[in-house]
């Protein structure tokens, strides 16, 4: 039977798929055909130059259909991690902090460790260009340069320490603005430079104008393709920015007093001039970028700027009220803004963990349980053990056990601490629904 992944791939109208596993690691990789149910096979070697040679032999097979074609290359690096570039292109750059943005800050990214990061980053970077160029080289080979549309892009930035974030998930215009080249011969003027807002959201119905096709009714992107053929097209005031990193973020916040930069869930809106974001602690940031390109002074609580940061306030909400969740509960949207965020970051961050939840508090009850109560007695019991087994108590417990457990770490604490924390956590939740379980079996006692 067809894994969900595969159906999913086949009516999204794509005839193969090679799966190439996401792993942090470049030259050992699980590879597979997407669309069967083969078993992984590790491909050794860069893996940038694997997914190339595949993406080459498409194009020979494809070069003298009669009907067009479709390549999606999706390149690994320079994905994490960041030490193992191609030594070729390591030599490129220098071991040293010298093309490091001013507005690094935070004396960890100073360290030899960030320092070799951000260097192997940019080899990786070289290695990829590397690969774009036998792409290029091949459309020419066989004879289809001038008749392919050829568009480099990416998902996001890293910020490797810019305004004290480590990589990506954030506001900032390291991590939101990102490459978007085309070439097309005779049809897209060389050598042109647009400052239109294009945004992610964007690219399918610009793909399907480029190509000829009128775009789906459920697009909720504009079509770019006029502008880039040098005609007018859409010139939007703004576009939406926004990072839903429900688990990862919520987590994170259990353990620390701060709250994280990087996978902070935000909603915001990018001008041509401005940015502006709210979170779940309020208004986070105002950025005037042409004076101030590495948004190095925040202008949120100036009040000079009131005017402009309630203008933009405005733009944002025109935009949540565009592209607003239909699952959302309807009573969240009531919410003000920082506070929705919050709820809506807690909610879906819990939410997967449910039976865990339910299993915790099933076996806190079962001991008291065993006495026999009236059914009112018992609702008093389970009502006590909701009130104290809470989502401040779980998500608390829930941040320390993926710390002890799971793949990612959110802290730099010893192990044994966080054993420790999670005892004394579970042990005074325990203390405080005994105390009242034991008071509410009294009662019935009494009564009885």
């Amino acid at each position: 039977m067809a894994s969900h992944k595969n159906e999913t791939t086949k009516n999204a109208g794509f005839d193969t798929f090679q799966h190439w596993r996401y792993g942090d690691k470049h030259w050992e990789t699980p590879v597979r055909d997407g669309l069967t149910d083969e078993e992984f096979k590790v491909v050794k070697g860069y893996n940038a130059i694997g997914m190339t040679d595949q993406a080459l032999d498409f194009i020979g097979q494809h070069a003298d259909d009669t009907q067009p074609f479709l390549l999606m290359l999706s390149l690994n690096p320079p994905h994490w991690q960041w030490d193992d570039a191609p030594e070729e292109f390591l030599k490129l750059y220098p071991a040293d902090i010298s093309t490091y943005r001013p507005n690094v800050a935070g004396e960890r990214y100073f360290t030899d460790r960030e320092v070799s990061f951000y260097r192997h980053y940019h080899a990786h970077i070289s290695a990829v260009d590397r690969q774009l160029g036998r792409i290029m080289d091949a459309l020419r080979e066989q004879g289809i340069h001038d008749d392919t549309i050829l568009i480099y892009t990416s998902d996001h930035g890293s910020s490797f320490g810019s305004n004290g974030v480590g990589s990506k998930a954030n506001p900032y215009e390291e991590s939101i603005r990102v490459p978007f080249l085309i070439r097309w011969p005779g049809r897209v003027p060389a050598k042109k430079i647009s400052d239109h807002n294009l945004g992610t959201i964007d690219l399918y119905p610009t793909l399907c104008g480029l190509a000829g096709i009128t775009p789906p009714s459920h697009c909720g992107g504009q079509d770019f393709s006029p502008v880039m053929l040098g005609r007018p097209g859409p010139d939007p005031t703004s576009q939406l920015i926004l990072v839903n990193d429900f688990q990862r973020n919520y987590f994170r916040t259990q353990l620390q007093s701060e709250p994280a930069l990087g996978f902070c869930p935000f909603r915001g809106v990018r001008t041509k001039r401005h940015t502006f974001v709210v979170n779940a602690y309020g208004d986070w940031l105002l950025y005037d970028n042409l004076r101030d390109p590495y948004q190095m002074r925040n202008l949120v609580d100036d009040p000079a700027h009131a005017d402009l940061k309630a203008e933009l306030r405005k733009e944002l909400d025109r935009w949540l009220a565009k592209a607003e969740d239909p699952f959302v509960p309807v009573e969240w949207t009531k919410l003000p803004l920082p506070e929705r965020i919050a709820v809506e970051n807690r909610t879906y961050a819990l939410l997967p963990h449910q039976e865990q939840w339910d299993e915790l508090k099933s076996a806190a009850l079962a001991p008291y349980l065993a006495n026999r109560l009236s059914a009112g007695y018992q609702a008093q019991l389970q009502a006590a053990c909701d009130r104290i087994y809470d989502v401040t108590f779980f998500g608390r417990y829930k941040a320390l056990h993926n710390e002890l457990h799971g793949r990612r770490r959110s802290s730099e604490l010893p192990l044994e601490e966080i054993q420790e924390q999670l005892h004394a956590h579970e042990a005074k939740s325990a203390g405080l629904f005994r105390t009242e379980a034991v008071r509410i079996i009294s009662s019935s006692r009494e009564s009885g």
